[in-house]
């Protein structure tokens, strides 16, 4: 019987419909891609750029924006030049935890530069003409700074022992930024410190100090600290002045360090201030009273160093993956007899232990290796 209610039968009735695209990454949110960025190292920044052009510049943006910070990285391994490294004009860096080498094409006269010193991801560089520059040898911003022949009666760059800046050149917030040289006068034993601040006309001056023995200086808190070879004798001077001011003369009880003259490097830690002798004894600055002194630290806990020719650096080792932490990671500063051999060792305070883990592989191994972090 048929239903009345229903004289017509229904029928399925099919549209195709047309899908939707697949989605773009280029057209992700900028707030989204910076979320991202704030978590990536330089080295994993630069493969984000690579992506695609709007990757690129939401990348350049964060980077150069005032509130940007670095995330923490393991410390990139500078290698002196080879013959070919200077005939094509190119840098080359060593990522120990990605065990790969990075390479930067430079102008030509600075292929072959004579590096001093590393700072906030910037280069102290002597040119072919003995002229000091800062270089940033990523982005391959340069400036150049006041010669410093007339600081000794025969200057030779070699002579510069190490420079430190103050601060990252061109930080938002910087408007002062001072270089700091340490460097071997006349007589083998005599070495001296002298600064100068960018962007004010002017030579270097040399600072007043009461040793000429210097081993190391380091800047925390626009402080200078600069400490001599044994007794361990520390300078400091306050530079947020317009003219430096020696602030502390800190010359610790003898007994509190080996009594051998070493070198020594100074590194701020978690806001103390540590001197380390050839890469293994630690020392850290105390007081008791109006008396200073340096006591043994036997232990970092998950502390890493990064010690050798650039600005001695402090992380924790939960912030880099693949790091030994109560360890010393250390570039050498003398050659030996044949030159610089191993680029890259570690000490481990737990095993008392040194490990080689870079080693120079060519002639050239008269100029030192740097630490260096990428800073766009």
């Amino acid at each position: 019987m048929e239903d009345k209610l229903f004289p017509y039968r229904c029928t399925k009735r099919t549209t195709k419909e047309t899908p939707p695209p697949p989605p773009k990454w280029s057209d992700l949110h900028t707030g989204l891609l910076e979320m991202i960025l704030r978590h990536l190292a330089f080295s994993d920044i630069l493969r984000f750029k690579a992506v695609c052009s709007s990757w690129n510049f939401a990348a350049k943006s964060y980077t150069s924006a005032p509130y940007y910070i670095p995330y923490p990285q393991f410390p990139w391994l500078m290698l002196p030049s080879r013959p070919q490294d200077v005939a094509n004009s190119t840098l080359r860096f060593f990522s120990l935890p990605e065990k790969k080498m990075y390479t930067k094409k430079l102008f030509q006269h600075f292929a072959d530069a004579w590096c001093v010193g590393s700072s906030h991801g910037w280069l102290v560089v002597f040119d072919n003409m003995s002229i000091p520059h800062l270089l940033n040898p990523i982005t391959g911003e340069i400036f150049r700074l006041p010669s410093m022949s007339s600081m000794a009666q025969s200057f030779d760059k070699r002579s510069v022992l190490k420079a430190i800046l103050s601060s990252h050149p061109l930080g938002q917030n910087n408007k002062k930024v001072s270089i700091v040289v340490m460097y071997a006068a006349t007589l083998p034993n005599n070495v001296s410190l002298a600064f100068y601040e960018r962007g004010q006309e002017g030579k270097w001056t040399e600072l007043d100090g009461q040793h000429r023995n210097y081993c190391d200086v380091m800047f925390h808190n626009a402080q200078l600290y600069a400490i001599t070879r044994n007794p361990g004798t520390l300078e400091v001077w306050d530079f947020r002045n317009s003219i430096p001011i020696k602030t502390i003369h800190i010359r610790p009880a003898v007994n509190k360090i080996n009594s051998a003259p070493k070198r020594g490097y100074l590194v701020e830690s978690l806001g103390e201030i540590l001197r380390v002798e050839e890469f293994r004894d630690i020392y850290t600055l105390n007081s008791t009273g109006n008396k200073w002194g340096w006591e043994k630290v036997e232990c970092l806990g998950d502390r890493v160093l990064f010690l050798g020719g650039n600005q001695s650096m402090s992380f924790s080792a939960r912030d880099l993956p693949g790091c030994q932490e109560n360890s010393i990671y250390f570039t050498p500063s003398h050659p030996q007899n044949n030159g610089y051999r191993t680029a890259l060792g570690v000490y481990s305070l737990k095993g008392k232990v040194v490990e080689s883990l870079y080693v120079i592989d060519h002639s050239n191994r008269y100029q030192p290796p740097f630490f260096i972090i990428p800073h766009p």
